[in-house]
């Protein structure tokens, strides 16, 4: 929750003028924040941190967006000790998992589960085998990534043709947030729920994951046929009698 009230708060400082609006979601961007400092994990942060890239160097360009990430990613590191003490003092180990695995490449145990799926899809690498981890260490579990997922269930049958259409539907992402498509939040969710199913969440449970992919692939078919009977009733409306008789 605090990821996504984080993004969609920027969307809205970013989109909107008005004071009134701005203060509203500098708000709720703090709330987002706080939310994510108290659960303490470590996907939330790298989650933001990656669809704040795509959608900074979408909607601002490539070297406006490079400049926003540097001026953040300086400041982050400028005053990353009283934001350590900050987190500290409100309880929260965010601070503490962040700084093991930047400086001592602390893992979280993902990696270990990676190379346990690789081996099952190496076992059945055409048509797949499983949803969840067989036998042996991490029975039970799923993949933690989507696109493992994937091929260890479908294979190369299912797994490229999923790649393919996340591929697709990235290009979409990037050119309805240039186009400022009035969708765009909702765009910025469906980048959220991607980015965390590289780390978290089962696909075969993902609910949320395909109706915003599929919502997405269909928004420029629908823009168009709205746009279409909307120019249409336009005309009818503004057009005169003699030219309406006459067609």
């Amino acid at each position: 929750m605090g990821c996504a009230l984080s993004l969609a708060s920027i969307h809205g400082l970013l989109k909107y003028k008005k004071k009134s609006l701005k203060f509203f979601f500098t708000i709720s961007f703090l709330i987002g924040m706080l939310s994510i400092a108290k659960a303490g994990s470590r996907s939330p942060v790298v989650v933001l941190a990656l669809v704040m890239i795509f959608y900074f160097i979408t909607k601002l360009g490539i070297f406006r967006g490079l400049v926003i990430i540097g001026i953040l990613g300086g400041l982050m590191i400028i005053f990353i000790n009283p934001i350590i003490d900050l987190l500290t003092s409100m309880g929260s180990t965010i601070a503490i998992r962040l700084t093991s695995m930047v400086v001592k490449g602390e893992g979280n145990g993902r990696e270990v589960i990676y190379k346990r799926v690789l081996d099952i899809i190496d076992q059945a690498p055409i048509l797949g085998s499983y949803y969840l981890i067989p036998y042996g260490p991490f029975a039970g579990m799923y993949a933690h990534n989507f696109f493992l997922e994937v091929f260890m269930a479908t294979g190369f049958l299912g797994g490229i043709p999923f790649t393919i259409l996340i591929l697709i539907s990235l290009i979409k992402s990037y050119k309805l947030i240039r186009a400022e498509h009035p969708s765009s939040w909702v765009i910025i969710l469906y980048l959220q729920i991607l980015g965390y199913g590289m780390f978290s969440t089962g696909l075969y449970s993902s609910q949320d994951f395909w109706a915003l992919l599929f919502y997405i692939m269909s928004i420029k078919l629908y823009a168009y046929r709205v746009s279409r009977k909307s120019s249409s009733r336009s005309f009818l409306k503004t057009s005169p009698p003699s030219l309406l008789k006459t067609a």
